[in-house]
């Protein structure tokens, strides 16, 4: 499948998903004007992972700062996850 990469704003964080290692990485600051269209494509990214691989998904996250919906965006993450 498709590896993920957003490249880092500076008010949004670098991302890459490598399908083949079964990583999902995050660096930088999140504060985007829109945090659930810009994590919209990650967590869609996650959902293909999930549904189609029976491998784990270790996420890496160096995030030094997050506004609001950027938090509420990664705790739909977390969910994912855990339901998985």
């Amino acid at each position: 499948m498709n590896d993920l990469n957003l490249t880092k704003t500076q008010s949004t964080p670098a991302v890459s998903g490598s399908w083949e290692a079964g990583v999902l990485r995050m660096d930088g600051d999140s504060y985007p004007e829109n945090s659930y269209e810009f994590f919209g494509e990650v967590i869609a990214w996650i959902e293909r992972f999930l549904g189609a691989s029976d491998r784990p998904l270790r996420l890496e996250l160096r995030l030094v700062y997050m506004n609001t919906s950027s938090v509420k965006a990664m705790m739909d993450i977390f969910d994912l996850l855990a339901e998985a």
